[in-house]
């Protein structure tokens, strides 16, 4: 096993994903997203496994089914509550009690990797909640900020844009044009779509059966009725024919 190998078994990327400013659909299959969100990661020197911490605002949007398959994932969902400071002050809180509960190694000098995706950090009510996050960085944390205009977070912190984020969680990679992107989100609504229409067959399919299964017992249970009135009865086997000649 190379060294990298080793470092990432033990190495961990927590990423505090705000579904405030970055919503994810949720006919997008959670193993896609986890899957292609550690690829996005590890192009920026992100390696390791991903814990995912998501934060909403009122009621999740992710069915059922889709929160249990993220929770499969080693993910956590949080409520947000308050102004945008307060939210902004929530993840910030989240973010350095992580980083004690994961403090840099020397064996491993990146073994901590922070990745907050939120447009909360890019106003001036909240960027002063950045020296934190460069108060980690300084300590060998590996630091990345998703934005949806990163140049305002000046030069403060390694940052990437929401759109280039949406790109890699798409599969679609970093050199994409918008006709692409809309391409493959128009995919995933066809996939739907089609994953609809099968479960209305597989529906239909079963009511039918049920129906035939019913006019099954409903005829033999006539026939039985027949057999006891005339037991010497022999019913045709096939129905006769109509000549219309």
């Amino acid at each position: 096993m190379s060294s990298e190998q080793g470092f990432e078994e033990v190495i961990t990327t927590c990423v505090f994903w705000d579904l405030e400013d970055f919503i994810l659909p949720d006919n997008l299959n959670p193993f896609y997203v986890y899957r292609n969100l550690s690829s996005a990661l590890k192009s920026k020197g992100f390696i390791g496994g991903l814990h995912i911490w998501f934060y909403y605002g009122g009621d999740l949007d992710f069915t059922d089914e889709i929160t249990d398959k993220y929770e499969e994932l080693d993910t956590f969902f949080f409520r947000l509550e308050g102004d945008i400071y307060e939210k902004a002050t929530r993840i910030m809180r989240d973010a350095l009690l992580r980083s004690v509960d994961n403090p840099v190694r020397d064996d491993i000098p990146e073994q901590a990797n922070l990745f907050i995706i939120s447009n909360k950090f890019s106003g001036e009510e909240t960027k002063e909640l950045l020296s934190y996050l460069q108060a980690l960085e300084s300590r060998n944390y590996n630091i990345l900020l998703a934005l949806k205009e990163p140049e305002s977070c000046g030069a403060l912190l390694p940052c990437v844009s929401l759109e280039w984020l949406w790109h890699r969680i798409l599969g679609a990679g970093d050199d994409v044009d918008n006709t692409t992107l809309c391409n493959l989100s128009n995919k995933e609504e066809e996939l739907k779509a089609a994953n609809l229409k099968i479960l209305e067959m597989e529906k239909a399919q079963a009511e039918q059966a049920k129906l035939l299964a019913q006019q099954a017992k409903e005829l033999e249970y006539f026939k039985n009725i027949v057999f006891n009135q005339f037991p010497n009865l022999v019913l045709p086997t096939n129905p006769p024919t109509r000549d219309d000649n």
